[in-house]
């Protein structure tokens, strides 16, 4: 008798698991385009190393730009879908017309799917000698500021915060380019200011240290 409804509770059990439906919840769409470090560039081409990870249930469309001194040197527009991670180099192997170093490219890469922007990479290398040094910041990230200026700098430095305490190992060096605040902070009476170093927390650096706008840079 024992082992009779024994069986007819695992049949019982089997056929439960048979007619119920499991749902899974699908994880959000995304895309990230990341600049991972400077790159090469000639008078009239440009190399870096990008990472681009993407996980799409329906296609996603791109449109890319590059701009040297706020004059469009590529576009491209396509398609995207699947899961994928992969690691390459991002190249435009030909301007239009050849420019003269140092000068500034500009890089924004929009991602849409269904009329919803997924994400936006936008970045800006300084090219000088034939190195494409990575000035703004990469996604995921914030984007610059409103009252940043691109400016020079003069001196070896450390990044200090707000009480005037060093970072950690961060440090700044001479012939640098980051986006600085117009507002200068006074701290322990010293003349410090802002400098945004693509994350979400900014430091702070002698306002001493700050030069002019690079060479061949034409914004403010």
């Amino acid at each position: 008798m024992k082992s009779r409804l024994l069986l007819i509770l695992i049949a019982l059990i089997a056929a439960f698991a048979i007619n119920t439906t499991h749902t899974a919840h699908a994880a959000a769409d995304f895309v990230t385009l990341t600049f991972t470090g400077d790159g090469t560039c000639t008078d009239s081409s440009f190399t870096a190393p990008i990472t681009l990870s993407r996980s799409l249930s329906t296609y996603a469309t791109y449109g890319g730009t590059a701009k040297i001194n706020g004059i469009t040197v590529s576009t491209e527009v396509n398609t995207l879908i699947d899961t994928l991670t992969s690691s390459y180099n991002f190249r435009i192997r030909a301007f239009p017309t050849s420019v003269s170093q140092p000068y500034f490219i500009n890089i924004v890469y929009t991602f849409t799917q269904s009329g919803s922007t997924l994400s936006v990479t936008d970045v800006t290398f300084r090219c000088s000698d034939g190195i494409a040094i990575l000035q703004g910041p990469s996604i995921p990230g914030p984007g610059i500021p409103s009252g940043f200026l691109l400016r020079m700098i003069t001196c070896d430095t450390a990044v200090f915060n707000f009480e005037g305490n060093p970072i950690g190992s961060n440090a700044v060096k001479a012939g640098q380019s980051f986006f600085i605040s117009t507002t200068v902070t006074m701290i322990d009476d010293a003349s410090y200011t802002e400098l945004f170093a693509g994350s979400y927390s900014n430091g702070f650096i002698p306002s001493a240290c700050i030069g002019d706008k690079p060479e061949g840079y034409t914004g403010a």
